[in-house]
Parts: structure tokens; sequence; C-alpha cells
């Protein structure tokens, strides 16, 4: 069912256009037979043949051939593939850090973007998504949703948002199997709530769900300007640090291993794991990542 028309920042609106008809397939078969898009790893009694097997006692009468009974003298249950929905929540940073480049906004930006623009994809599959961010004046719920509308919520939740103070994700305390979370940030908050959202990255991943984390940077992180002369930290203004020209080049040299490193960790506790510059346009960059992972 389409989505009702709504009010969309422009912005918005060029994006959904751009992904229109994306569909966003399960990594994983799921383990469990709700009904959706996503074909399960188990077999079950949906419309479509796959195979059949003896019956067994204990097993649905109703499943039972009875033409194939009658044909054999014997009781077969009809075997199907089974399909299955994957509910996604996406949680956003939006931390102080996330607003930089200050003049544009660019890591919000191209975050929320990215993140309504998987939430289409998701929901083109017949998934049900939800959306959590803290930003500078609390926390951003909302619910699991499959109705019409929800990419309009999730689209008018985001745009009202306004990254402030330091890095903190909002995460469920108790991961749900066959979830798929999207976690998406610059990941420059705090060690320990970093190895957090690592730790819980393996919770998912063991009880059947998908991890998807999205490293966002920005151009100027990338390559600084050659006549930039100190780093600071947005997010506690006391941090300041004067270089010289080798200082930048160590800059880049540790800024790069950093970032080999947070991959590494993510992909070790079985997540998969992406970096989307701020210079990507959106549509190119949800198309990029579905395509990858279906």
């Amino acid at each position: 069912m389409a989505e009702p028309a709504h009010r969309l920042d422009p912005e918005d609106g060029r994006l959904l256009d751009a992904v229109r008809g994306l569909r966003w397939q399960a990594a994983r078969p799921p383990r469990r037979t709700v009904s959706g898009a996503h074909v399960s790893r188990y077999l079950g009694p949906s419309a479509e043949l796959n195979e059949y097997r003896p019956y067994r006692q204990g097993d649905e009468v109703r499943r039972i051939d009875w033409k194939l009974l009658a044909r054999t003298d014997r009781a077969y249950i009809r075997l199907a593939q089974d399909y299955s929905r994957t509910p996604t929540l996406f949680c956003l940073d939006a931390s102080a850090s996330m607003g930089w480049p200050v003049a544009t906004q660019g890591k919000w930006r191209q975050a929320r973007q990215i993140a309504l623009g998987l939430a289409a994809a998701a929901r083109a599959a017949g998934d049900p998504v939800g959306l959590t961010v803290k930003d500078s004046s609390g926390d951003i719920t909302l619910p699991m949703e499959g109705r019409p509308g929800t990419l309009h919520t999730v689209a008018r939740l985001l745009q009202g948002v306004t990254p402030g103070g330091s890095a903190a994700y909002r995460l469920p305390h108790t991961p749900r199997a066959q979830h798929r979370l999207v976690v998406i940030g610059d990941f420059l908050g705090e060690e320990a709530e970093i190895a957090r959202l690592i730790a819980l990255t393996g919770e998912i991943v063991e009880r059947g769900g998908e991890v998807l984390a999205i490293h966002v940077v920005a151009q100027e992180e990338l390559a600084p300007e050659r006549r930039a002369r100190a780093l600071f930290d947005v997010e506690d203004p006391s941090y300041r640090r004067n270089f010289d020209a080798t200082g930048l080049g160590e800059y880049r040299n540790r800024f790069g291993a950093w970032r080999a490193d947070l991959a590494r960790r993510f992909r070790r506790r079985g997540a998969d794991f992406t970096l989307v510059q701020t210079s990507e346009p959106p549509a190119v960059a949800v198309r990029r990542i579905v395509g990858w992972l279906s």
C-alpha cells in the first residue's frame, strides 16, 4: 500500500522519489515465521509448495495432503517456504559532533537522510520500522510501526532534531531476536559508550538478528584544509590542540587507523559496517547499502 501524501521537506521528498521501488531484503533468512516478505529458514504451511515429508504424531492434521493420501495410502505433510518480517529499528546519534560542520550540519543531514531512505526500503519490503534518537532536548522514540504514513512520521521526527550534547545512543535494554538494528553516527563518543554498543551488537547477532553500523564522516574530517591550525572538540570546547603541517599528517594517520579499528570491532561481533561520507548523495548511499546487503 502506498504511503499517503503529506507535507514533506523538499529534500526528503526528492530522496523518497529517488529510492522508490527499492526493497531491503533480510541479509539472513529469519528463523521465525511471522507473515511477511522475507524467506524464512524454516519450511512451514504456506501456499508455496517446496516438498513433502511423512506425517508424524503431533503434526497438524490440516496440513496433510489428502489427495496424496488417497493415491498412496500414506500420510504426508505439505512443506512450503514460509515468509517473515524483519522489524527494523533505527538508532541515530544526534550529539553535537553530528551537527558539524556547523554551517551545513552536514553529518546530521546525511544521517537523517540515510535513515529515511533505508526506512523507505524496509517499508517497501513490508517491514515495520522504529526510531530512537537522543538529542539536545531529550529522547525521541517511534515504536515499531508498519502503517501507512510511517515514513512521513519518521521524516517529521528527524526534521525536528537539533544535534547537541555528548554522544549517547538510546539503545534497547534487551535485544530482541530477529530484529534489525541500524546504528547511524560518527561514533565519536566515550569509549565506554562505544564498547556498550558493540557488545549489544554481538547479543543481537547471537539471537539471530542483524546489525548495520553506518559511520558518517564529513569530508572536512577526512581532508582538513592545509591552513587548519587546530583541532577542537565540539562536545567539549575546553579541548583544543594546535598543530602544524606535520601534525596534520599525524592526524590523518591516526584518524584512518581509528576508523579501521572501529570497523574491525563491529565486524568481529557479526555486524555489517559501512562508511558514508557527507559528499555522497544520500540516494546513492542508500542504494549502495541495500544492494550490498541484499
